[in-house]
């Protein structure tokens, strides 16, 4: 089995980072942009310069995490929705001058803001989506919608499947399905729900309550037919190891090596 593309969510990208990513032969997901405390524009001109200095010598894909917090798509107040969009166009315009090649956004669904919840979701996330998809376009830049806590795969298959555009295409975060819904749907049928909309996965586990962020090889989640279903798709989703210490970084890298998905 060829090795796959496989990269680490990283929230500092440092030298010694870089140079680790580098001997293992992964990309890198940049995170920090993601957080609002990072997008001040005295410390985000810092931080997108030292970045910036890494990646010329960097090996690996590079890809991106979108602004997410406090981003309500689903808001009835126009100055919220405005927001969000400014954030978020600041995101594109950052992963494009850092020559990153995906950006990770949320939806970030919530089931109870309105009766006829799916629907309403779904037209909101329509209307929205497009003007930022044009400016992605015109970098190269392909947006991935991920998963939080929407029960199934259809609330977003149902955005990229009318939208219908090779520039936005579908993330499966696989802790989000064990911890932020009641439906516990198993990965692999999570997998045949995005289908070939499917091409980039954030890799990590939990015990059902909180979002941990450990190794897949750990947890009470069950991966035993995820990777196969994988297998079934057109094209094997990029893996992003998304955890939150070395020691699970590290046990996440074996479990891949196990399975021959990395040398």
């Amino acid at each position: 089995m060829p090795t796959k593309n496989i990269a680490a969510s990283v929230l500092n990208f440092v030298p010694q980072v870089a140079e680790h990513l580098n001997d293992l032969g992964i990309g890198v997901e940049l995170s920090e942009f993601s957080l609002p405390e990072n997008l001040y524009p005295e410390i985000l001109k810092t931080r997108m310069l030292g970045v910036y200095e890494l990646l010329k010598d960097f090996k690996g894909s590079v890809s991106m995490h979108g602004a997410f917090y406090n981003l309500q798509i689903m808001a009835r107040d126009p100055w919220i929705i405005e927001v969000c969009y400014k954030r978020m166009m600041q995101s594109i315009e950052i992963a494009d001058t850092l020559g990153a090649k995906q950006l990770v956004f949320h939806l970030n669904y919530v089931h109870h803001l309105h009766s006829n919840h799916k629907t309403n979701f779904i037209e909101r996330q329509l209307n929205f989506w497009p003007q930022l998809l044009a400016k992605a376009e015109e970098y190269g830049l392909e947006l991935l919608l991920e998963n939080t806590t929407e029960p199934n795969a259809s609330y977003i298959t149902e955005i990229l499947n009318t939208i219908n555009s090779p520039w936005l295409k579908g993330c499966l975060d696989t802790g989000h399905t064990h911890c932020f819904t009641d439906s516990r749907i198993p990965l692999d049928e999570w997998v045949r729900g995005f289908g070939n909309q499917l091409t980039y996965i954030h890799l990590h586990a939990n015990h059902g309550i909180l979002d941990e962020h450990i190794a897949f090889t750990d947890g009470n989640q069950d991966f035993s037919n995820f990777f196969p279903a994988l297998e079934q798709l057109d094209n094997y989703p990029k893996i992003i190891i998304e955890v939150k210490t070395r020691a699970a970084f590290e046990s996440s890298v074996l479990g891949l090596r196990n399975l021959g998905l990395l040398t």
